[in-house]
């Protein structure tokens, strides 16, 4: 499936993407702001299981990521999720695997291998690797790329194979992983679990909103959507039980 050709336009729909949301085209970016202002899509943090890494509701607007993840491989996913969101054609439900495998479907290699040109564009990264090759990468280096692209160590390391830097045998540059990471100086959010779980930010809060101040829904109704969006910490107003304000 990696042949030039399809690497090539994997890597042109990521940069059209990105130009499409006002990204830059090689900068590292927050994903999760990204998200957070496309308009019409809502986007949920929710604990989906051992083998369920995303789904993609398209015809809702709706994207759902597993925050059982770690941060780095959530970034991945919601990256993956644009290609199904964004790219492809099919309107119904896309429930993507944990696993980057062999067995995947021919649709999900191609999300995967978009997620990772979305998350480390083809210029950036050949200009943070320029020199390196299988026989003298460290993993020194790894972690710095990992830690400016926001990518777990497995994307980092398929994205690296992508260039030809790196070839199968990858095994050790999968030991000690956080603590190495750390004694380099970096914090160790990229590979712990994501911070928050069953969440929902976006469209869907927002339309709460709007249903209620012109009067649509009653009060009652409004506290069930936002309950069934696990946002129990909008039904007063608050925000963990403190009163806005500035300091």
């Amino acid at each position: 499936m990696n042949n030039l050709q399809t690497l090539i336009e994997l890597d042109y729909q990521a940069t059209t993407l990105r130009k499409k949301l006002n990204l830059g085209e090689s900068s590292p970016i927050d994903l999760f702001a990204v998200a957070n202002n496309i308009p019409d899509l809502t986007l949920v943090f929710y604990e989906l299981g051992d083998n369920i890494s995303g789904i993609c509701y398209k015809d809702i607007g709706m994207i759902a990521i597993n925050s059982q993840q770690s941060y780095g491989r959530c970034r991945f996913t919601l990256a993956h999720e644009f290609y199904h969101y964004f790219i492809e054609q099919r309107e119904e439900k896309i429930i993507c695997s944990k696993s980057l495998s062999k067995e995947s479907s021919h649709e999900e290699k191609l999300a995967d291998m978009f997620a990772l040109y979305f998350l480390a564009p083809y210029k950036a990264f050949k200009d943070k690797t320029s020199g390196l090759s299988n026989e003298t990468i460290t993993e020194e280096q790894i972690i710095r790329l990992e830690q400016y692209f926001g990518m777990s160590r497995e994307a980092t390391l398929y994205r690296l194979k992508l260039e030809g830097i790196i070839d199968n045998n990858w095994d050790r540059f999968k030991n000690n992983v956080i603590y190495n990471a750390k004694i380099l100086g970096y914090d160790d959010k990229l590979y712990k679990r994501l911070y928050y779980s069953n969440i929902t930010f976006g469209r869907y809060l927002s339309l709460v909103k709007e249903l209620k101040n012109q009067d649509v829904i009653s009060r009652g109704k409004e506290i069930e959507l936002l309950l069934t969006a696990f946002r129990g910490d909008l039904i007063e107003g608050e925000v963990n039980g403190e009163e806005s304000r500035f300091d």
